[in-house]
């Protein structure tokens, strides 16, 4: 997956949401803090390709966690699927290793 400049100050967005972000479990890290092998609803999906991340904050949703900020990333799997990611956190950033991770999209 190509990186490519956006016309808007925002990344892409999914096609499609899901009605509630589904939470992931992130099995393994790229050295920069992306998701290299995410585990979702029982499957394991190993990234070959990532743009991010894109930091949101708390303006059009509300974490019942206090998280303030979302930390989005587009992610390409090996097998072709993309998904819209994201790790949650206080404003400062994630801990990449303690960090909520979650599935919020489908492109």
């Amino acid at each position: 997956m190509e990186e490519h400049a956006s016309a808007s100050p925002r990344g892409p967005r999914p096609a499609r949401l899901l009605r509630s972000p589904s939470p992931i479990t992130v099995k393994a890290f790229w050295p920069d803090g992306g998701p290299k092998t995410v585990q979702w609803s029982r499957i394991s999906h190993t990234i070959r390709g990532l743009i991010g991340p894109e930091r949101l904050w708390s303006d059009w949703w509300h974490d019942s966690t206090g998280a303030c900020a979302r930390d989005y990333w587009v992610a390409e799997t090996v097998e072709g699927e993309r998904f819209w990611l994201f790790a949650t956190h206080d404003g400062a950033g994630p801990d990449a290793g303690r960090a909520s991770w979650f599935l919020h999209g489908f492109f």
